[in-house]
């Protein structure tokens, strides 16, 4: 854990962004307010599912397979390069993400984070893979 933290220490001042005690246990919004007039975050999503399968009539459920894309605006990262910057996923944890819950569902996995990336005005954009075992009370095999 201490040698991640120098890892990410390192990185965030190579790519040279504006605030050089950044936090990423904190969200955007409380970095930049005061404690007592804390605005929720924005974030926003986009969903694209790619697949349904395993349809199983025995236990009442479908696979549910989708691409998640997530962006939200942290000024904190904001960048003097011109160009966005991709950043390898194991330095992903470095950075404040919001987290997800999916209710309901019988199983959930994310597979694989495929895209993580910051333009220079601090916008941030992820696309995640996901697989949800969501259960269902009508028989799926009648719908196309």
């Amino acid at each position: 854990e201490r040698e991640m933290h120098f890892h990410c220490s390192g990185f965030l001042t190579r790519i040279n962004i504006r605030d050089t005690n950044y936090d990423n246990t904190i969200t955007p919004n409380e970095a930049l307010q005061n404690e007592t007039s804390v605005k929720p975050q924005d974030i926003g999503l986009i969903v694209y599912i790619y697949s349904v399968s395993e349809i199983s009539d025995d236990e009442a459920v479908a696979t549910i397979k989708f691409h998640l894309q997530v962006f939200w605006e942290d000024l904190r990262l904001q960048m003097k390069r011109k160009k966005e910057l991709r950043v390898p996923f194991y330095l992903t944890k470095c950075f404040w993400t919001p987290s997800f819950y999916f209710p309901e569902v019988a199983g959930s996995e994310q597979r694989e984070q495929i895209m993580f990336s910051i333009q220079p005005n601090g916008s941030i954009r992820t696309t995640s893979l996901i697989s949800l075992k969501i259960p269902y009370d009508d028989n799926l095999h009648v719908y196309p």
